[in-house]
């Protein structure tokens, strides 16, 4: 893993905190409206969830293969 890939990661997660907290704020006052967590920058650079299918399939496969 390179610099620049360590940099990405760690902006990513950065990302995801700051919207994840935002989601979760026990305060309403202070939680993000709907409208306004479709805008974080999270979920700009989030891939489309058809993403997610081979990973799950994998993840379903492996499973498998552990029994």
């Amino acid at each position: 893993m390179g610099l620049l890939s360590f940099r990405v990661q760690r902006s990513c997660l950065l990302s995801s905190r700051s919207f994840l907290s935002r989601c979760l704020e026990m305060d309403v006052e202070k939680r993000g409206s709907g409208r306004e967590l479709l805008q974080h920058p999270f979920l700009k650079v989030a891939k489309p969830l058809s993403s997610l299918t081979p990973l799950i399939l994998a993840a379903k496969e492996a499973m498998k293969s552990n029994r």
